[in-house]
């Protein structure tokens, strides 16, 4: 497969494309805190092996690749730690998904973390590195996993989630329902519950942390305040886009839903 792996920040132009791996799919990206390495997981090589393609990002010169589980998807790394974590999505094969555990160090699997989820796609670190949450999108849970003892603490019960995002400040987890009801979940992570479920529009499929200068009455006075803002991709190909309620649009990502954050 041939993808996409560098933009301009000023002109938003492909810069350069790379020939990463062979006859996979790549559907989720990560990169590290300083920008230097990118990686990105092909799903569906022969079986029962998937990889996990390291590429540098300053040069965009492939460094090599680590062997995870089948149909590796959702990527997630804690530079700070220098540990990277890959769901394994393990098509075809018997039992539930895992997670494959890296030291981005040595470019190793140092452990595997078993899920009684099936079909994990997106994953995400919280800020601090301690918590991994993983999307089942067939058994419709969320595992959320203890990363200093690589062991499941518990699961979370929600209809078909699928891309994960954390909020800087650790204490809200977002997860997109595609199908089902397309819904955004937000979830209060001190107790690992639900707390919210937001009707989004048609299968929610990407999730974006912004901060955003606004308007707003303060006081009889109109000025500007920099808030945050929550983005969710939606895959409205087809149909006709209906911003929804309460949305701020600005008329300019017709695929895109502007939530702010609470």
């Amino acid at each position: 497969m041939q993808g996409k792996v560098a933009r301009s920040a000023n002109s938003n132009t492909v810069e350069t494309t790379l020939q990463v791996g062979g006859a996979g799919n790549f559907s989720y990206v990560a990169v590290n805190s300083d920008g230097s390495r990118v990686y990105t997981a092909e799903a569906l090589p022969p079986p029962p092996n998937g990889l996990l393609w390291i590429i540098d990002g300053f040069s965009t010169s492939i460094l090599g690749s680590v062997v995870v589980g089948h149909g590796p998807t959702g990527v997630a790394v804690n530079s700070a730690a220098n540990r990277l974590y890959v769901a394994d999505n393990e098509f075809g094969m018997p039992g539930a998904g895992k997670v494959s555990v890296i030291d981005t160090s040595s470019n190793t699997v140092i452990a595997t973390v078993a899920t009684t989820g099936t079909t994990p796609l997106g994953a995400a670190l919280t800020p601090d590195g301690t918590r991994l949450y993983v999307a089942h999108f067939d058994s419709n849970t969320v595992s959320v996993i203890d990363t200093s003892t690589n062991s499941l603490v518990t699961t979370i019960s929600m209809g078909s989630p699928q891309v994960v995002k954390a909020h800087p400040d650790g204490t809200r987890v977002y997860v997109t329902r595609s199908g089902g009801g397309d819904r955004l979940a937000v979830i209060d992570t001190s107790s690992n519950t639900v707390t919210a479920s937001i009707p989004v529009g048609n299968l929610p499929d990407g999730i974006g942390l912004t901060k955003e200068k606004v308007k707003r009455v303060i006081k009889k006075t109109l000025g500007r305040a920099v808030e945050d803002r929550l983005h969710v991709g939606l895959d409205n190909r087809g149909q006709d886009y209906q911003p929804l309620q309460d949305s701020a649009d600005d008329g300019r990502i017709p695929w895109y839903t502007y939530w702010q954050i609470f």
